[in-house]
């Protein structure tokens, strides 16, 4: 059914430092504000979220995306302790929001 088609891409994740080859830095209390360019193959609605984790916490964690323009997404999360943290994004096609926006075009 899929036909090879990726249905959900992620690019351009900002911050970055050479591809992730080193980290970025910040100090408890403050916030990790992430944008990336997220988009489908079609013209369904696309929602988004930053996942992250202090490393070596088993759980990941999961706060919202914001849509800003034009493909891209914002989201941040707060340094709750002293350490390193991973994180990632995760894109995905709404598709209850596309019915909505479908229905309000009628």
């Amino acid at each position: 059914m899929d036909e090879g088609r990726k249905r959900v891409v992620i690019e351009r994740v900002r911050p970055e430092i050479d591809c992730g080859a080193f980290p970025i830095k910040r100090v408890v209390g403050e916030n990790v504000e992430v944008e990336a360019d997220i988009f489908s193959d079609g013209h369904d609605t696309v929602s988004a979220a930053v996942i992250y984790r202090s490393q070596g916490d088993q759980e990941w964690r999961e706060a919202p995306m914001i849509f800003v323009e034009n493909d891209r997404w914002k989201g941040e999360f707060a340094v709750e302790e002293i350490g390193v943290y991973e994180y990632s994004f995760r894109g995905w096609v709404d598709r209850f929001r596309t019915w909505r926006k479908d229905l309000e075009k009628r």
